[in-house]
């Protein structure tokens, strides 16, 4: 992150003392970008974003990613997170946009009738291949909160453009289990330790818990007048 910010001043000041005149880049009044999010999908996410932005300064970006391919990396494997970010670009020209922004995120995932293996844990920590128990669940996950953070955009070619987005968010979260079969126990360790099975467990957070951002955009220049 410190890597990131000292490459974004140095550039910024590189631009300046070669004198490049952002006045001269054209100034259009509206600008419709359409974004897409690679850096999620490798988790089952099929995402896409707009972004408007007016005149040289203010943008407004919405973006939606659905979970909608089974895979075994990643539990949650339905669902959808929803970003709004609202940015304030301090510098911009042809080739380069630095932005600061706030952030607000919705997101609600889940699965159903996985099963669900949990390693045996001591006062060191869980035991590799010590199996506790494997149940079948449902999960869901739901997280709602609001933070900072800062946007670059790098001119490709023609209308084409490579992004980034990097934050945090101050968020709020509720994970609901669900018990629904025991698949196997391992019957060495005292049943007090087991949960109930079928049975329902909730767990909940405070606004305390901190949820990075960080993902890459492909954007193209949709409209411009």
């Amino acid at each position: 992150m410190k890597n990131l910010i000292l490459f974004t001043l140095l550039f910024l000041c590189a631009k300046q003392l070669t004198a490049q005149d952002s006045l001269k880049d054209p100034v259009y009044k509206h600008r419709l970008f359409v974004h897409f999010y690679p850096s999620t999908l490798i988790v089952g996410d099929v995402s896409l974003g707009f972004e408007y932005l007016y005149k040289k300064r203010i943008a407004q970006e919405l973006s939606l990613g659905i979970k909608s391919i089974p895979t075994n990396i990643y539990y949650f494997d339905k669902g959808f997170r929803l970003d709004y970010l609202l940015k304030y670009n301090l510098f911009e020209d042809e080739q380069f946009r630095f932005s600061t922004n706030i952030s607000i995120l919705y997101k609600d995932v889940y699965f159903r009738n996985k099963e669900i293996t949990y390693l045996f844990v001591n006062d060191f920590g869980s035991i590799d291949n010590e199996v506790y128990q494997t149940l079948l669940e449902d999960r869901r996950h739901t997280e709602y909160g609001a933070g900072l953070g800062f946007s670059l955009n790098f001119k490709i070619c023609k209308d084409f453009f490579i992004a980034g987005d990097a934050g945090i968010n101050f968020v709020k979260y509720k994970v609901i289990y669900n018990y629904n079969k025991i698949i196997y126990r391992n019957s060495y360790y005292p049943y007090t330790n087991y949960v109930e099975v079928p049975s329902t467990y909730v767990t909940e957070s405070s606004w305390r818990h901190l949820s990075p951002v960080l993902r890459l955009k492909i954007t193209y220049l949709l409209l411009k007048k």
